[in-house]
């Protein structure tokens, strides 16, 4: 369940990430189909790694995720 966040934040950056190198090889003048498989190229390897750093940037600033435990507090718990 852990992994749920990370892949779907992980998708969204890949996406992300290959719109702006695609644009930017188009505002540079690189218009080929090279371009647009290195802008794939380019969302398939930053993916995974902005999936997890901003995962557990929203995990940390959560108040209700023990980042201890790498789980939800319980509701009938309080963390001090």
């Amino acid at each position: 369940m852990n992994r749920n966040l990370t892949f779907f934040i992980g998708h969204m950056a890949g996406v992300s990430v290959a719109y702006i190198a695609t644009i930017a090889f188009f505002v540079f003048g690189w218009v080929s189909i090279w371009s647009f498989v290195t802008a794939a190229a380019l969302g398939l390897i930053a993916a995974w790694p902005l999936g997890k750093l901003i995962s557990r940037r929203i995990k940390k600033d959560d108040p209700t995720w023990s980042a201890r435990h790498d789980a939800p507090i319980p509701s009938n718990t309080t963390q001090t």
